[in-house]
């Protein structure tokens, strides 16, 4: 409620244009030179010389001593023309690695690159025990036949055939499996890389392993 008030009366009673005015929020009002205005604090220097240093949050309106608006709240800040303002260069971005310098060791990698296979182990599996069950089933309706006296080869050479699909089966399924989980092993070097970091005060230099 007391930052509204200030609003009002900063419509409707303007103070001289004499110096740099900076109106809060909670309703405090500074007047002196702006020495630095930008998206995170105010500098303001006042006329007994002490320098002071606002938060951009705590700011509701910013002009300078002809009266002109630097900063509203919604408006991005805007320095006058003889405050110098920090640049950055738009090449170097945040995270933005500037050497990468081998270290002379290396670590050793696993990988796995044929483990598709082990899709053909479940497949070739499956088959290869459904097909010795049913070899099994059609020796014992043979072995039936015969103790009958009936004609039981055909039941016989069925179930030698079953049983040799199911033992093909499970062979390649067990070789898909060793394949599958044939590890290769790679040395990959290990590197240091020193990134930059823009912040308001310059530029941090860090170093990751």
């Amino acid at each position: 409620m007391k930052w509204f008030i200030t609003v009002i009366l900063c419509i409707i009673i303007p103070l001289p244009a004499i110096a740099d005015m900076i109106y809060l929020k909670n309703g405090d009002v500074f007047a002196g030179t702006i020495t630095r205005l930008d998206s995170s604090a105010v500098e303001l220097k006042l006329s007994d010389g002490t320098v002071k240093l606002i938060d951009i949050g705590d700011v509701f309106r910013a002009t300078d001593d002809s009266g002109n608006v630097l900063y509203d709240g919604s408006l991005s800040p805007v320095l006058p023309p003889d405050v110098p303002q920090q640049k950055i260069n738009p090449e170097v971005t945040s995270q933005q690695p500037l050497l990468s310098q081998d270290t002379g060791e290396y670590r050793k990698v696993i990988k796995f690159p044929l483990w598709p296979l082990l899709g053909g182990t479940a497949i070739l599996g499956y088959v290869g025990v459904t097909q010795l069950s049913k070899s099994a089933k059609a020796y014992e309706d043979s072995q039936v036949l015969e103790e009958l006296g009936m004609d039981f080869t055909s039941k016989r050479n069925q179930s030698a055939r079953q049983q040799t699909l199911g033992q093909i089966s499970v062979a390649g399924a067990v070789a898909c499996l060793l394949i599958g989980l044939t590890p290769k092993y790679e040395k990959v070097p290990l590197k240091n890389n020193i990134r930059v970091t823009p912040s308001p005060n310059g530029f941090t230099l860090s170093l990751n392993f």
